[in-house]
């Protein structure tokens, strides 16, 4: 009896033994398996880092590569920066947007008719604007631009009146050189932004009124000389300059009157060193 006993002890023993040792076996495989895991997971944060850290080509004298670091939670800004150091390209991230107010009778050659329908309405004075993007590109290229070309132009009536409201959209590449960038391979975009009533309401006559357009570029060009005495370099990018009416009157000739509010909204790029700016990407 006693050696049953024994027996059934040592059998006892063995197995819990063998529980003991698969247990051990599961508790390796699962700590190898977080290892992995963990490992796994820094890879592709770098990875992810790695991406976010493109590359751009600087055009021009001196060209060289730039790294372009990525601030936290800001989306790639490469295709700000590649506009920025190939000035003499042409890109939609550079653009001038210009809202103004049309009489379509100025439009109008002698002898000719507005069309009655208001979509061939709109449609005629859409083709008819391009007369006003070709005035606004002689505009740019005075002093602000080194080349421009018209990109689209927009056209709708406004209610209760005869006039229209027409959206010229320009591409353009700047006059001003861009200035000194940082002297490290890797760089940081940086943009600010001008948010600006220009001043209030104005009265004036309806069409593109060439002032109003070379107030617009003067004060997008002051913006830039400021960055550049800080930073060292500065371009515009995208400006939208557009003209709301706070009163449209008609004469007892038919002439139209209007007393504008225009509102101007210009990014300015510009390009740092890494450690000038909290929080980029390393």
């Amino acid at each position: 009896m006693k050696s049953l006993n024994q027996l059934l002890t040592a059998i006892f023993m063995l197995i819990a033994l063998g529980f003991v040792g698969f247990q051990m076996f599961v508790a390796s495989n699962a700590m190898g398996a977080m290892g992995d895991f963990a490992k796994n997971r820094s890879d592709f944060e770098r990875m992810s880092r790695e991406r976010e850290a493109t590359e751009v080509s600087v055009d021009g004298p001196g060209e060289r590569e730039l790294v372009i670091l990525k601030e936290a939670g800001r989306n790639s800004p490469r295709d700000e920066v590649t506009a920025l150091v190939n000035p003499t390209h042409f890109s939609q991230e550079r653009q001038v947007g210009i809202g103004i107010i049309v009489d379509p009778r100025d439009l109008l050659k002698d002898g000719e008719m507005l069309p009655d329908d208001k979509e061939l309405q709109e449609l005629w004075i859409k083709v008819r604007s391009r007369h006003y993007s070709n005035v606004a590109c002689q505009i740019l290229i005075e002093r602000f631009a080194q080349t421009c070309r018209p990109v689209l132009e927009d056209a709708s009536k406004i209610r209760d009146h005869e006039a229209f409201t027409v959206n010229l959209r320009l591409d353009y590449t700047p006059a001003a050189p861009l200035g000194t960038l940082p002297e490290s391979p890797s760089v940081v975009f940086e943009d600010f932004e001008i948010d600006s009533d220009m001043g209030g309401a104005r009265k004036t006559s309806p069409g593109l009124d060439a002032d109003w357009l070379r107030e617009v570029l003067a004060k997008v060009e002051e913006g830039c000389d400021q960055i550049r005495q800080v930073h060292g370099n500065c371009s515009p990018l995208r400006i939208e300059a557009h003209t709301g009416t706070s009163t449209l009157q008609t004469g007892p000739m038919g002439d139209i009157a209007i007393e504008l509010k225009t509102r101007l909204r210009a990014e300015l790029g510009y390009l740092t060193a890494p450690a000038a700016v909290a929080g980029a990407v390393q």
